[in-house]
């Protein structure tokens, strides 16, 4: 069992990140099958408008391994990005990163970091208009790690959808 007791508890994984698959919150991860019952791992769901297009749990370990494939500098560059914009103050309905309203985005993705089945952040929200600029960000090397991931992990998907680079641990 990963022990990840230095980070805070923001109580029970709310509905919005949950499966809409499952109806219930995600079971195991996305990428290997892994349990999620006793390991630290990152939630994000991309709508549009009010239907999911995409759900991913992507545990620990596999979050690591993708992160591997990354360059240094698309790394930094979008820590840095999300350093200089991150505002969890921000009213309900807007964007996180940049406060714009979700009725103006053409997509919405909704982040969160869990363990035990609860929060160990608050729920990012982020506006598709952010997350075309953190793709901008992006090294050819990791353009192409994240495509063949999502070809990897979710055949039939559009390389080319533009999905926040995962949140790394």
């Amino acid at each position: 069992m990963e022990d990840f007791e230095f980070l805070p508890d923001h109580g029970p994984i709310p509905e919005e990140l949950w499966s809409d698959y499952l109806e219930a919150p995600f079971q195991e991860c996305t990428v290997c099958g892994r349990p999620l019952d006793d390991v630290l791992y990152e939630i994000q769901k991309v709508s549009n408008g009010r239907e999911t297009i995409l759900e991913i749990a992507c545990c620990f370990h596999c979050s690591q391994a993708l992160a591997s494939e990354y360059s240094r500098e698309s790394m930094e560059a979008i820590r840095n990005f999300l350093a200089s914009r991150l505002d969890l103050d921000r009213g309900e309905g807007l964007c996180n990163l940049c406060g714009e309203p979700f009725s103006r985005a053409p997509t919405v993705s909704v982040w969160g970091l869990s363990s035990r089945g609860n929060l160990l952040l608050p729920v990012i929200h982020v506006c598709g208009f952010c997350e075309e600029a953190m793709q901008e960000l992006l090294s050819e090397k990791t353009r192409k790690a994240r495509d063949d991931f999502i070809n990897r992990t979710f055949p039939g998907v559009p390389a080319d959808l533009d999905l926040a680079p995962t949140v790394f641990f």
